[in-house]
């Protein structure tokens, strides 16, 4: 049986939940915050029933897992006591979990039954990568027989990329596509057959008879550079001293505690003395934490966007630091805190005098006058932090400004990309300026976004070319640090991560297992070092591009912010974990092989019996396979390598972090001895 076409709209489907809350005793307000608004504290206020002391509210949520808590009088912040459901967010958060499900997912998914769960079937994306054409198809994991791609009255068959507990999504690449063309899907499910018909593509454009505008989809290309880069992060007060004569008066001392005010003095001078050890352990790219005036140490409060902080040095020293690094082949990527300034900024200063006969009022939020940098400001600051006073970005003058600032440094230094602070709670259309004119003066400058969930609604090639890969961390941390989650259950999130957007851009979206707002993975991990070690090989060959925190690199360890901020620790004693080693090799074997810079992934099998998870990287004529064993013991591994991974895999091969000379066996096997809590990397000797 036939059923008619189903005409289908890229999203979601959408689930009505009511949130319920029995308090012990009165509240004057609850509100629910999530990860479904943003964490907003007010934005969904509970409602009381009558005579007693449940609160209750309904929210409408895109189908999925969501995390919550309860906020009573707008301060105190509870996990829901009648869920037992939560999830550790490696940022020291524990929060409850939210299965968001609709109606037809009631009974289970039975291929060949003749029954789909039509509520979520929905276009995956449509990407032009490598020359083909990339097409995505999601739907319940396990409802369908088989589904087709139909193009050129050709037929295509969709693989599945990645299927988890609730959603699998299926795959085709099509290649040596030149022109305009028309497709639908057909899913097949024992005697039924769905005529899928997308509306329109994920490339910005509308196409009301489902033709794919080739031109456009290649129109939105990432920086080449990025993908083959491994970038390192310096928080520039805490990596090396070179230059004494820019300390402040209380300098504290290099392996003193951190603190939020306290400095030690790093500066440019420093980071050119380490150039050499930077190009020996590999590093390609650096990202740089805030480097402009600011009376702070983190440099998130900026006093002068032009101006390199005097305790790093001169605008000149920045500059010949930046044009050193270059000629080493180490790319510069900014911090641009665009969101708010200090209360130093010149603009802002200038309302404190004038307040609201200030030619600056609207640069900024003010509830009402006469303002003071007090707590709970009379103006809004990021986070309500009275040091920060939040920027109105949309003020053409402000844009005009910020515009100002990235030409600037275009002429002033050799840089060659911005990270943009808490980028998603900037206007999406000042994005969209921003990146019209930075690319119009270099199609090459890097585009790389904070956000701490999923960056797709920015990274459709009008604004970011990529963000920080939060997910990705929280992946890696649930598997190899906290043990929380299985192997299979990591793999799901790893690609569902990548899922999210065009396989172009997830080669370039920064990876991290740290950062300056994290406790470092040395002290998170249940095993310590051995835990760092071990998503020290997922960072290293996992899709996307590696950042390393500095002084993870040799088993650092810290706490939350400050403390995981210290001092490089370039006296370091001893490395039982191999950490420094492991890293050495894994960067070395990374950027020989351009199956771990730019290749696709394969999930080949996981165990979560024996703490075993098996992936490969494929890209043309070039493959790797990688092994990680988050067990307590040793195991030998027996790989059976699908034959698209295998044939990148020939001849001579070797494990790379034992150095060991190996092939692959009769009928594409491999057997390997993978180490406690380690893994192996397999690739072309």
């Amino acid at each position: 049986m036939i059923t008619p076409a189903l005409a289908l709209t890229i999203g979601q489907s959408l689930i009505q939940h009511e949130f319920v809350f029995t308090a012990e005793k009165e509240y004057l307000r609850v509100n629910v915050a999530g990860t479904f608004n943003g964490w907003n504290k007010d934005a969904d206020p509970m409602v009381r029933d009558a005579g007693s002391n449940t609160w209750r509210r309904k929210v409408t949520l895109p189908m999925g897992e969501h995390q919550y808590k309860f906020v009573l009088n707008g301060e105190e912040w509870i996990l829901d006591p009648a869920n037992k459901r939560t999830f550790t967010d490696g940022g020291g958060h524990t929060n409850s979990v939210l299965h968001a499900l609709p109606s037809d997912f009631d009974t289970p998914a039975v291929a060949g039954d003749g029954k789909l769960s039509l509520s979520v079937v929905s276009h995956g994306g449509i990407y032009y990568d490598h020359g083909d054409l990339v097409f995505r198809l999601k739907l319940r994991a396990g409802d369908a027989e088989s589904i087709v791609l139909k193009m050129y009255e050709r037929e295509y068959p969709m693989d599945v990329l990645t299927r988890g507990e609730h959603i699998e999504i299926r795959e085709v690449r099509v290649p040596d596509v030149e022109h305009l063309t028309l497709y639908s899907f057909e899913i097949r499910d024992g005697t039924l057959k769905y005529e899928v018909l997308p509306q329109f593509g994920t490339g910005g454009f509308k196409s009301d008879q489902f033709w794919v505008d080739l031109g456009r989809l290649k129109q939105f290309q990432v920086p080449s550079w990025v993908e083959r880069s491994v970038f390192y992060q310096i928080f520039p007060d805490r990596f090396f001293n070179g230059d004494k004569s820019n300390d402040p008066a209380d300098v504290t001392p290099w392996d003193g505690e951190p603190t939020y005010e306290n400095f030690m003095g790093g500066d440019a001078a420093g980071i050119q003395a380490k150039i050499p050890y930077l190009r020996d352990l590999g590093i390609n790219a650096i990202y740089f934490n805030p480097v402009f005036e600011s009376q702070s140490n983190h440099r998130y409060s900026t006093t002068d966007y032009k101006k390199i902080d005097p305790k790093i040095g001169t605008n000149k020293d920045f500059a010949s630091l930046t044009k050193n690094l270059k000629s080493n082949g180490i790319r510069t990527v900014l911090d641009g805190v665009f969101n708010h300034t200090g209360v130093n900024f010149p603009a802002f200063v200038d309302l404190l005098e004038a307040q609201e006969n200030s030619r600056y009022k609207d640069w900024y939020f003010v509830n009402k006058y006469p303002i003071r940098v007090k707590p709970n400001p009379d103006y809004e600051g990021w986070a309500g932090f009275q040091r920060m006073p939040k920027l109105n970005i949309m003020n053409p003058e402000v844009t005009d400004y910020v515009l100002s600032v990235l030409d600037f440094w275009e002429k002033e230094a050799s840089i060659d990309g911005w990270r943009l602070d808490v980028a998603n709670e900037i206007p999406m259309e000042f994005w969209r300026k921003f990146r019209r004119h930075l690319k119009t003066t270099n199609q090459d400058r890097w585009i790389l976004g904070e956000n701490w969930g999923d960056s797709s609604p920015w990274l459709n090639g009008d604004q970011w070319d990529s963000a920080m890969n939060y997910p990705f961390r929280t992946a890696v941390l649930r598997f190899a640090a906290t043990e929380e989650s299985t192997p299979s259950e990591f793999v799901s999130a790893l690609m569902e991560a990548y899922c999210t957007t065009s396989p172009a851009v997830a080669r370039n979206m920064l990876n991290l297992v740290g950062s300056h707002d994290t406790p470092r993975i040395a002290s998170l991990g249940k095993h310590g070092g051995e835990s760092a070690r071990l998503a020290a090989i997922a960072l290293l060959t996992w899709v996307g591009t590696p950042c390393i925190y500095y002084g993870d690199e040799i088993g650092m360890e810290g706490g939350v912010d400050p403390d995981n901020r210290r001092g490089m620790e370039w006296d370091r004693k001893g490395d039982p974990f191999r950490i420094n080693e492991v890293y050495r090799k894994l960067i070395k074997t990374r950027l020989a092989s351009d199956a771990l810079m730019v290749g696709d992934p394969v999930v080949v099998m996981t165990d979560d019996q024996q703490g075993i998870v098996v992936y490969g990287r494929r890209a043309k004529g070039e493959s790797a396979l990688i092994v990680l064993n988050r067990s307590g013991v040793t195991r030998t591994v027996k790989v059976n390598v699908p034959k698209g991974l295998g044939d990148g895999l020939t001849g001579q091969l070797v494990e790379a972090l034992s150095d060991k000379t190996l092939a692959l066996g009769p009928n594409q096997t491999i057997e390997l001895e993978v180490p406690a809590r380690f893994g192996a990397v397999v690739v072309k000797k």
